[in-house]
């Protein structure tokens, strides 16, 4: 009995470790975007790609998110996820509001793809 328990635990700590050792990914955006055929360098003045979240890794939750993020003089007001899975629809969303800051100059509303894909 005391050594069926020990061999859970070790196989546990491997997965564990296993898990954790796994290569860091990230979202990469689908493409640049444009707003009226203009960079997002020249409205934003940050604009980071999201890290993947770590619950999507695990479970390998994969996929692509569209936002429709509407700014206000520079202000990002509003975030909406126009497509893709919960979860890494939230992560998007609750990211490029905290994440993203745009030029104090820029009001309207712009559509961001990101793509989410697991790497081997």
């Amino acid at each position: 009995m005391k050594l069926l328990h020990l061999i859970q635990n070790v196989i546990a700590i491997a997965a564990v470790a296993a898990l954790l050792s796994a290569a860091r990914s990230t979202a990469a955006e689908l493409k640049p975007l444009v707003v009226i055929g203009i960079s997002l360098d020249r409205v934003a003045l940050q604009h980071p790609v999201p890290t993947y979240p770590r619950t999507a890794q695990i479970l390998e939750i994969a996929g692509d998110v569209q936002l429709l993020v509407q700014v206000e003089r520079g202000e990002v007001v509003g975030v909406t996820v126009k497509s893709g899975g919960p979860m890494l629809g939230d992560f998007s969303s609750h990211w490029v509001r905290r994440h993203w800051k745009f030029k104090s100059s820029i009001t309207g509303e712009y559509t961001v793809p990101i793509s989410y894909c697991l790497q081997s």
